[in-house]
């Protein structure tokens, strides 16, 4: 487990659910993070998985799910973006407490080609690259909206890969292994009454890494 090698600062307060038996309070200010009044610790061996979601439902703070030893700073974080305003906190978030850390905003698109209408006698082929060059064309004004001028405050790379948000960060993580994905709670897909996204919810249960859930409106 990586922890941020700058103090966790206001507004936002952290609560942190800790798998890692060996990742004691006593640790966590060696490397900055301000434990008094700020950060609560869950300390469960099976506790990230559906208690880690009901947790993240109910939190209106960034929850932090740890599963790895302490080894030094999150020093390469993954942010999973759908361009809604819950991924938007989500990184204005991770870029307030991980200002030094590199960046990967990483966003799953879909292609789904209408074949009726205009499309009805023009070949299958024809029609998905036009629809799949109109998405990609789309999400990269996104991204270079929702990234403004951060790329000259922090280290930023982007990343659009279609397929389902799940499995592209799934295969990210498992190729490229970061220190920390962050997510926001509530995507473009989901309902107002869910308040964690089923994508995020997945990412909690099953990501290897650590995991900061970011709900879409924080409290000091």
């Amino acid at each position: 487990m990586r922890l941020p090698s700058q103090s966790l600062r206001a507004p936002e307060k952290i609560f942190v659910i800790d798998a890692v038996a060996s990742a004691t309070p006593s640790m966590m200010p060696t490397v900055n993070v301000e434990v008094p009044s700020t950060v609560t610790r869950y300390k469960r061996d099976k506790l990230l998985g559906s208690t880690a979601a009901r947790i993240v439902r109910q939190a209106k703070k960034p929850v932090l799910a740890v599963r790895r030893r302490v080894l030094g700073p999150y020093s390469t974080v993954a942010i999973a973006v759908d361009f809604s305003e819950p991924s938007q906190q989500a990184f204005h978030c991770a870029r307030s407490l991980l200002s030094k850390s590199a960046f990967t905003l990483i966003h799953a698109y879909a292609v789904a080609p209408d074949y009726r209408g205009r499309n009805a006698d023009r070949s299958l082929d024809e029609v998905e690259v036009e629809e799949r060059s109109r998405v990609l064309r789309n999400a990269e004004q996104d991204m270079a909206d929702l990234i403004g001028k951060a790329r000259q405050e922090v280290s930023i790379e982007t990343l659009l890969e279609e397929g389902s948000p799940d499995a592209v960060m799934t295969a990210y993580v498992d190729k490229r292994w970061p220190d920390l994905v962050v997510a926001g709670t509530r995507g473009r897909s989901a309902t107002p009454q869910a308040l964690i996204g089923s994508v995020t919810e997945g990412l909690l249960k099953s990501l290897p890494c650590d995991v900061l859930a970011v709900p879409a409106k924080l409290t000091a």
